[in-house]
Protein backbone atom coordinates (compact mmCIF):
# COMPACT_ATOMS: atom_id res chain seq x y z
CA UNK A 1 0.00 0.00 0.00
CA UNK A 2 1.66 3.36 -0.80
CA UNK A 3 1.95 6.47 1.11
CA UNK A 4 1.04 9.32 -1.22
CA UNK A 5 1.49 12.10 1.16
CA UNK A 6 4.25 13.52 3.54
CA UNK A 7 3.38 16.11 5.88
CA UNK A 8 3.14 20.13 6.56
CA UNK A 9 0.85 23.11 6.84
CA UNK A 10 0.59 24.87 3.55
CA UNK A 11 4.02 24.21 2.68
CA UNK A 12 5.81 21.29 0.08
CA UNK A 13 3.95 18.45 1.73
CA UNK A 14 0.34 17.26 1.74
CA UNK A 15 -2.16 19.26 3.57
CA UNK A 16 -5.81 19.45 3.21
CA UNK A 17 -7.30 23.15 3.12
CA UNK A 18 -9.92 24.12 5.53
CA UNK A 19 -12.65 26.63 3.53
CA UNK A 20 -12.08 29.13 5.56
CA UNK A 21 -8.75 29.39 4.15
CA UNK A 22 -10.02 31.71 1.85
CA UNK A 23 -13.82 32.23 2.75
CA UNK A 24 -14.53 34.22 5.59
CA UNK A 25 -16.48 32.13 8.16
CA UNK A 26 -15.90 29.42 6.32
CA UNK A 27 -15.08 25.69 7.91
CA UNK A 28 -12.31 25.60 9.92
CA UNK A 29 -10.19 21.74 9.30
CA UNK A 30 -11.73 19.90 12.57
CA UNK A 31 -15.04 20.57 10.78
CA UNK A 32 -14.37 18.88 7.08
CA UNK A 33 -16.12 15.69 6.66
CA UNK A 34 -14.16 12.82 7.53
CA UNK A 35 -16.54 10.93 5.31
CA UNK A 36 -15.06 13.22 1.95
CA UNK A 37 -11.58 11.91 3.45
CA UNK A 38 -11.98 7.98 3.28
CA UNK A 39 -13.66 6.64 0.36
CA UNK A 40 -13.13 5.21 -3.51
CA UNK A 41 -10.68 7.68 -5.06
CA UNK A 42 -10.28 8.27 -9.38
CA UNK A 43 -6.48 8.83 -9.86
CA UNK A 44 -7.04 10.79 -13.20
CA UNK A 45 -4.01 11.70 -15.55
CA UNK A 46 -4.15 15.20 -17.20
CA UNK A 47 -2.10 15.75 -20.39
CA UNK A 48 1.43 17.54 -20.15
CA UNK A 49 0.37 20.72 -21.81
CA UNK A 50 -2.50 21.65 -20.22
CA UNK A 51 -4.17 23.23 -16.90
CA UNK A 52 -7.08 21.64 -15.61
CA UNK A 53 -10.16 23.82 -17.13
CA UNK A 54 -13.62 22.82 -17.35
CA UNK A 55 -12.31 21.92 -21.49
CA UNK A 56 -10.04 19.71 -20.25
CA UNK A 57 -12.79 18.14 -17.88
CA UNK A 58 -14.80 17.71 -20.76
CA UNK A 59 -11.64 16.05 -22.78
CA UNK A 60 -10.91 13.51 -19.90
CA UNK A 61 -12.15 10.17 -18.78
CA UNK A 62 -13.97 11.95 -15.46
CA UNK A 63 -16.14 8.69 -14.13
CA UNK A 64 -19.68 10.15 -13.83
CA UNK A 65 -19.76 8.40 -10.38
CA UNK A 66 -16.51 10.25 -8.94
CA UNK A 67 -17.09 10.99 -5.21
CA UNK A 68 -13.07 11.80 -5.20
CA UNK A 69 -10.81 12.81 -8.02
CA UNK A 70 -6.92 12.69 -7.52
CA UNK A 71 -5.29 14.99 -10.53
CA UNK A 72 -1.65 13.66 -11.77
CA UNK A 73 -0.49 16.21 -13.66
CA UNK A 74 2.55 17.29 -15.67
CA UNK A 75 3.84 18.59 -11.84
CA UNK A 76 4.12 14.48 -11.08
CA UNK A 77 6.59 14.40 -14.06
CA UNK A 78 8.41 17.27 -13.57
CA UNK A 79 8.63 16.20 -9.94
CA UNK A 80 7.76 19.41 -8.33
CA UNK A 81 7.37 18.36 -5.02
CA UNK A 82 10.89 17.34 -4.42
CA UNK A 83 12.42 21.00 -5.91
CA UNK A 84 13.13 23.59 -3.03
CA UNK A 85 12.35 26.75 -5.38
CA UNK A 86 8.55 27.52 -6.03
CA UNK A 87 7.79 26.95 -9.22
CA UNK A 88 5.03 29.40 -10.58
CA UNK A 89 4.01 27.17 -13.59
CA UNK A 90 2.77 24.25 -11.95
CA UNK A 91 -0.26 22.90 -13.36
CA UNK A 92 -3.72 23.79 -11.31
CA UNK A 93 -7.40 24.21 -11.47
CA UNK A 94 -9.44 27.24 -12.93
CA UNK A 95 -12.69 28.23 -11.45
CA UNK A 96 -14.16 27.01 -14.67
CA UNK A 97 -12.77 23.69 -13.76
CA UNK A 98 -14.48 24.06 -10.26
CA UNK A 99 -18.15 25.18 -11.65
CA UNK A 100 -17.86 21.89 -14.28
CA UNK A 101 -17.44 20.06 -11.12
CA UNK A 102 -19.96 20.83 -9.57
CA UNK A 103 -22.60 21.00 -11.96
CA UNK A 104 -21.29 17.96 -13.83
CA UNK A 105 -20.02 16.06 -11.27
CA UNK A 106 -22.22 16.90 -8.44
CA UNK A 107 -21.13 13.84 -6.14
CA UNK A 108 -17.44 14.72 -5.94
CA UNK A 109 -16.56 15.38 -2.05
CA UNK A 110 -13.28 15.78 -2.47
CA UNK A 111 -10.62 16.85 -5.30
CA UNK A 112 -6.70 16.21 -5.13
CA UNK A 113 -3.46 17.52 -7.17
CA UNK A 114 -0.01 16.83 -6.89
CA UNK A 115 1.50 20.11 -6.33
CA UNK A 116 1.18 23.14 -3.04
CA UNK A 117 -1.94 24.57 -4.44
CA UNK A 118 -4.97 22.94 -6.07
CA UNK A 119 -5.45 26.42 -8.35
CA UNK A 120 -3.54 27.23 -10.77
CA UNK A 121 -1.51 30.59 -10.03
CA UNK A 122 -3.81 32.62 -12.09
CA UNK A 123 -7.03 31.90 -10.58
CA UNK A 124 -5.43 30.69 -7.31
CA UNK A 125 -8.50 32.44 -4.82
CA UNK A 126 -11.32 32.06 -7.28
CA UNK A 127 -10.53 27.75 -8.05
CA UNK A 128 -10.15 27.60 -4.00
CA UNK A 129 -13.47 30.15 -3.33
CA UNK A 130 -15.52 27.53 -6.23
CA UNK A 131 -14.58 24.49 -5.11
CA UNK A 132 -15.34 25.36 -0.70
CA UNK A 133 -18.56 27.11 -2.11
CA UNK A 134 -19.82 23.77 -2.78
CA UNK A 135 -18.39 21.74 0.07
CA UNK A 136 -15.59 20.34 -2.07
CA UNK A 137 -12.87 18.99 0.13
CA UNK A 138 -9.27 20.11 -0.95
CA UNK A 139 -5.75 17.85 -0.52
CA UNK A 140 -2.67 19.41 -2.11
CA UNK A 141 0.85 18.23 -2.54
CA UNK A 142 -0.09 14.50 -3.34
CA UNK A 143 2.80 12.00 -4.66
CA UNK A 144 0.87 10.26 -7.35
CA UNK A 145 4.11 9.09 -9.19
CA UNK A 146 4.04 5.58 -8.30
CA UNK A 147 -0.38 5.03 -8.04
CA UNK A 148 -1.89 2.95 -11.22
CA UNK A 149 -4.44 5.15 -13.18
CA UNK A 150 -8.28 4.39 -11.86
CA UNK A 151 -10.44 3.86 -8.87
CA UNK A 152 -8.80 2.79 -5.70
CA UNK A 153 -9.88 3.12 -1.84
CA UNK A 154 -8.46 7.07 0.21
CA UNK A 155 -7.62 7.30 3.43
CA UNK A 156 -6.30 10.95 3.93
CA UNK A 157 -6.56 12.68 7.45
CA UNK A 158 -5.69 15.98 8.49
CA UNK A 159 -3.81 16.54 11.90
CA UNK A 160 -6.42 17.88 14.28
CA UNK A 161 -5.38 21.53 14.43
CA UNK A 162 -8.69 23.18 16.14
CA UNK A 163 -9.84 26.22 14.35
CA UNK A 164 -7.17 26.12 11.78
CA UNK A 165 -7.37 27.19 7.77
CA UNK A 166 -5.18 24.01 7.32
CA UNK A 167 -3.58 20.92 8.37
CA UNK A 168 -0.73 18.72 7.54
CA UNK A 169 -1.94 14.99 6.72
CA UNK A 170 -1.32 11.22 5.88
CA UNK A 171 -2.41 9.99 2.80
CA UNK A 172 -2.50 6.49 2.22
CA UNK A 173 -3.78 4.84 -1.51
CA UNK A 174 -5.17 1.27 -1.04
CA UNK A 175 -4.77 0.22 -5.08
CA UNK A 176 -7.33 -2.43 -6.71
CA UNK A 177 -4.40 -5.06 -6.73
CA UNK A 178 -4.34 -4.56 -2.73
CA UNK A 179 -7.88 -5.09 -2.33
CA UNK A 180 -9.87 -2.00 -2.44
CA UNK A 181 -13.08 -1.91 -3.98
CA UNK A 182 -13.74 -1.35 -7.44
Amino acid sequence: MPWISKAALHTRRPCQDAPNHFLNGGATIEQLPLSALIGPADIIDVPDSTNVTADALRALDVPADATRLLFRTLNTRRRLMEVTPFASDYVGLDASAARWLAKERPGVVLVGIDYVSIGMLEDIVEAHKELFRKGTVVVEGLDLSAAPTGRHHLTCLPLLLVGSDGAPGRCILQTNSQGASK
